[in-house]
C-alpha cells in the first residue's frame, strides 16, 4: 500500500545518489542569503522577528536535508577512506556548532522587548559571516565529495 514495509530492516538506510541534490542545496543557500539580506536592511522590529522565524524554518529544513541526504550518503560512500571520512565528520560537527549558535541567536532576538541595537548588528554580522563562510566551504569543498 505505501511502497515500503515498516518491518523491512533496510527502510531508511538507503544511500542513493541524487543528481539534483547539490543544485537543490545551492538554491537553498541563495534563499537563506536572500532572507538574511532582508533582515540586515529591515528597520521594523516586528518584521525582523518574522523574517527570523522564516529563516529558522528554512535553515532547519536545509540542515535536516543535508544530514539525511548528504552526510549519510558521504559517510557510507567514504567509509573505507579514513582521511576523507574524518574530513566529512569535521564538516558535520562544524555545521552542528553553527546551527546551535544561529538558533540561540534567533531564539534570543525573537523574544519580546529585545533591542535591535549595535550589539544586535555586531552579533548578526558575526552570524552572517559564519554562514557565508560555511556556504562557500560547502560549495567549494564538501559538495565536490558528493559523487556517484
Amino acid at each position: 500500500m505505501f511502497g515500503f514495509s515498516l518491518f523491512n530492516s533496510s527502510f531508511g538506510s538507503s544511500f542513493s545518489y541524487d543528481k539534483n541534490l547539490i543544485k537543490e542545496f545551492k538554491k537553498d543557500h541563495k534563499k537563506l542569503v536572500k532572507i538574511l539580506t532582508k533582515i540586515v536592511h529591515e528597520k521594523d522590529a516586528t518584521t525582523i522577528k518574522q523574517l527570523f522565524i522564516v529563516f529558522r524554518t528554512e535553515i532547519l529544513g536545509h540542515l535536516l536535508s543535508e544530514d539525511i541526504r548528504l552526510y549519510k550518503y558521504l559517510r557510507e560512500y567514504y567509509k573505507n577512506n579514513q582521511n576523507t571520512l574524518k574530513l566529512i565528520l569535521e564538516y558535520e560537527q562544524s555545521i552542528k556548532d553553527i546551527q546551535k549558535a544561529v538558533l540561540n541567536f534567533i531564539e534570543f532576538y525573537t523574544k519580546n522587548n529585545v533591542k535591535f541595537d549595535d550589539l544586535f548588528k555586531t552579533k548578526l554580522n558575526s552570524i552572517i559571516e559564519a554562514l557565508l563562510s560555511r556556504i562557500e566551504t560547502e560549495e567549494k569543498n564538501l559538495y565536490s565529495l558528493y559523487v556517484k
